[in-house]
């Protein structure tokens, strides 16, 4: 019999996924799920390098199956080939390590977020606006750099 696959969330950073995935007694939310909030939290750990091992679970993890509903799994299949270097990660029988990879990376993420925090729910929220509009800005500039000066034109237009 195969143990069910879950993505646990370590207790040192569970407030974050929380603040960010949709609960029953927020009416705030910036993702509709937990799950979306754990991918969220991986996205950003892959992209600053950041992986944490989990140093001790929460109680209640994601059951994976729920990443597949709702294709978020092809998320954790992106990071760990990419993090591994190997596409011999997606055969059957590695799941687990797909997870642990998206754990350890979600985890980082979840650090980052929380030093990004600052003053609270609307100072993560603003700090991950920036973080965002600056790397969309770095991406646009290695595609076509003169869109930049055009961004930066429309930014100060706005400003006055």
């Amino acid at each position: 019999m195969t143990e069910a696959l879950a993505v646990r969330i370590d207790t040192r950073f569970a407030a974050i996924p929380e603040r960010l995935g949709k609960r029953e007694d927020s009416k705030i939310t910036v993702l509709s799920s937990m799950a979306e909030a754990v991918v969220f939290g991986a996205l950003i750990g892959f992209e600053y390098q950041r992986r944490l091992p989990i140093s001790e679970a929460r109680k209640d993890p994601i059951d994976f199956v729920i990443f597949q509903r709702n294709r978020l799994d092809e998320y954790a299949y992106l990071i760990a080939v990419t993090a591994s270097k190997e596409l011999s990660i997606l055969s059957a029988g590695r799941e687990q390590e797909v997870i642990h990879i998206l754990e350890e990376y979600a985890n980082g993420g979840f650090a980052l977020l929380e030093e990004w925090s600052g003053d609270g729910e609307s100072a993560l929220i603003s700090t991950i606006l920036k973080k965002m509009d600056a790397k969309v800005a770095e991406n646009l500039e290695q595609i076509k750099p003169e869109v930049k000066v055009s961004l930066k034109k429309k930014r100060k237009g706005r400003e006055t």
